[in-house]
Parts: structure tokens; C-alpha cells; sequence
């Protein structure tokens, strides 16, 4: 038989939230790693890009109750008006949404001050999308995925692609990648310079299309 503890609602006086240290790393990793509320949207990111060896972080705040690590979000600034939420995550024992609201709550001024007029996230996994939904995140957009079968790929040589170049990046082109990207879509998914540059080096292709020498679209 299983036996199943009702989780501790905490009142927001009950809820210390501070900027995380460096020497918060095996607390983060414990309550991103080891419990049931996770939420994960990293990309090509790791908690360690936002612990700074001398300063308190500015995207990661830890919540805590009696003085143990209790919750956690990450909240990096990159183009503004629009910041995502990169992971949350609440500890076991804990119910989910005092915690979250909590975090939210002490980011917003830090986030507003630095420009950023709507934070967003992925609505996953299912307990998370009710998570945002009961602390008022209104829906935006619906994401829907593909999949591939098979490896060909389109002929380069047809007439529609005659005048198109495609070659991979370079460091140059993120200028024109960042204006391309910003023409193309929504801020809610704009990339800034910083995060296009830090993309080139760890994704394992990344292409841009040029049309008479200028760049018209990328792909990674």
C-alpha cells in the first residue's frame, strides 16, 4: 500500500526568496534533479552561465522555508521586452503554487528595471501548465512540433532555390542574423546578439541563406 502526504501550502510570509549564489549550485541541482515539479527550458544553456563567482545572480532566485532550499526559478534577461522562464522547479513535501508565485513576485522588479514588459514560458509539463495558468499567465501562442521521416533533404538546385546561397555562420553575420530574426517574428522570440553568438558555438549547425549577398534567413 501506498501512503501519500498532503503537500504544505505555505502562506507568502512563510516564503524567504533571495538572489542565488555560486554556493547555491548543489541546491539548484538537488531541486532540479531530484524532485517531481520540474520545469526545463534551457536550450543551450546551463545554470552556471548565471552563477557569478562575485556577485549575487540576476536570473536565478531561490525560495526557502526555515532556511532550506525550497524552490527555484531562472529568469535570464536576453532581449528585452520579453524574458523566459529557462526552469522552476519545487521541492517535494511543497504545494507548488505559494512557492511559485513567491519567486515571480521578488524577480518582477529586477526584470521590469531592466526593461522586460512580459515574462514567458512553455507551458510543460502538464502540472506546470496548470501551475501558470492558476497564477495568471495567459496563453500567447500554441507550439506545435514536426517530425522528419528519413534524412533526404530538398534539391539545392531547383529553380526556386537558384538564387539562394546557404552556408554556415559566422561571427559576422550575427547582426544581420539578429535583424533577420527580429523581422521575421514576434519578440516573444527574439534573439539578442549575445545569445545568437553563444548559440554558434555549441549548436552542431547552424546555416544562414543569403540572397545577392545579403542574409535572408538562418537555421540551427
Amino acid at each position: 500500500m501506498q501512503s501519500f502526504m498532503r503537500p504544505l501550502r505555505l502562506s507568502a510570509a512563510e516564503i524567504e526568496v533571495r538572489p542565488a549564489q555560486r554556493s547555491d549550485q548543489a541546491a539548484i541541482g538537488d531541486l532540479t534533479e531530484n524532485n517531481r515539479h520540474i520545469h526545463f527550458n534551457l536550450d543551450w544553456w546551463t545554470f552556471e552561465d548565471w552563477l557569478y563567482p562575485d556577485r549575487s545572480s540576476d536570473a536565478i532566485w531561490i525560495a526557502q522555508h526555515d532556511a532550506q532550499p525550497i524552490g527555484v526559478v531562472a529568469i535570464p534577461i536576453d532581449a528585452s521586452p520579453v524574458a523566459w522562464i529557462r526552469s522552476t522547479a519545487v521541492a517535494d513535501g511543497y504545494a507548488p503554487p505559494s512557492i511559485f508565485e513567491a519567486l515571480i513576485n521578488y524577480a518582477a522588479p529586477q526584470l521590469r528595471s531592466n526593461g522586460v514588459q512580459a515574462v514567458v514560458s512553455v507551458a510543460y509539463p502538464e502540472w506546470y501548465a496548470d501551475l501558470l495558468s492558476a497564477t495568471k499567465f495567459l496563453p500567447v501562442v500554441e507550439v506545435i512540433s514536426f517530425r522528419k521521416e528519413g534524412r533526404s533533404i530538398p534539391d539545392p538546385t531547383t529553380p526556386a532555390a537558384a538564387n539562394v546561397l546557404t552556408r554556415p555562420a559566422r561571427s559576422i553575420d550575427i547582426p544581420a542574423i539578429v535583424a533577420n530574426d527580429r523581422a521575421a517574428f514576434d519578440s516573444v522570440w527574439w534573439y539578442s546578439e549575445k545569445s545568437i553568438a553563444h548559440v554558434i558555438e555549441l549548436v552542431a549547425h547552424f546555416i544562414v541563406a543569403e540572397v545577392e549577398g545579403q542574409v535572408v534567413g538562418h537555421a540551427f
